[in-house]
């Protein structure tokens, strides 16, 4: 069992970001709330990298966190990635430029929601409380979203089945789309 792999308790939630270790995806916000609520019972796993993850590994450093934020690095292998996937609570994704981010749907395939931030573009395909969860773009708001979260087991575990139903998409259903998307283009163009 994934969770006991990583040393996961019952109690705690799990926490999880795929992506690049950007800036423009803001992961230094998470790093920033879950120093807010170190006492509460989470586990954070950042998968990825990129030119900020130094920065991020001393920022969780320096904030005594690497007992509650761990730093997987690149998963090349997809089974492993969708282990992560479905062990994780809660798809952690504050980025504010990206419009429609296959993680989020990759989570939502494995029962996993996710929380954006109100306003960002990422955030349209989600209705907070019903197939996901939006927060405040204040580092303290995402805080405060956590918390609840954390207090809310059950209702992060139906949030989760509802983006199972609504967010996820069959691969087919996106590879049709990318097609339709190239046809349009090339008949535009050619």
């Amino acid at each position: 069992d994934m969770r006991k792999e990583l040393n996961i308790t019952d109690q705690e939630l799990m926490f999880l970001f795929v992506g690049q270790h950007i800036k423009e995806k803001n992961p230094e916000l998470i790093i920033d709330a879950l120093s807010l609520i170190r006492e509460k019972p989470f586990k954070m796993f950042f998968i990825g990298s990129g030119y900020a993850e130094k920065e991020l590994h001393e920022q969780v450093k320096s904030l005594k966190l690497t007992n509650k934020i761990k730093f997987v690095g690149n998963l090349t292998d997809r089974e492993q990635l969708k282990r992560y996937y479905a062990a994780a609570d809660l798809f952690l994704f504050p980025s504010l430029y990206d419009n429609a981010p296959l993680v989020v749907r990759e989570a939502a395939s494995m029962q996993t929601p996710s929380l954006l931030l109100s306003g960002a573009t990422s955030a349209e395909i989600v209705k907070d409380m019903q197939n996901g969860f939006l927060s405040g773009q204040s580092v303290s708001e995402f805080a405060q979203k956590l918390t609840y979260l954390i207090q809310s087991p059950e209702k992060v575990r139906q949030t989760g089945i509802a983006a199972s139903n609504t967010i996820a998409r069959s691969w087919e259903n996106v590879a049709e789309e990318v097609q339709d998307r190239y046809k349009s283009l090339l008949k535009r163009y050619a």
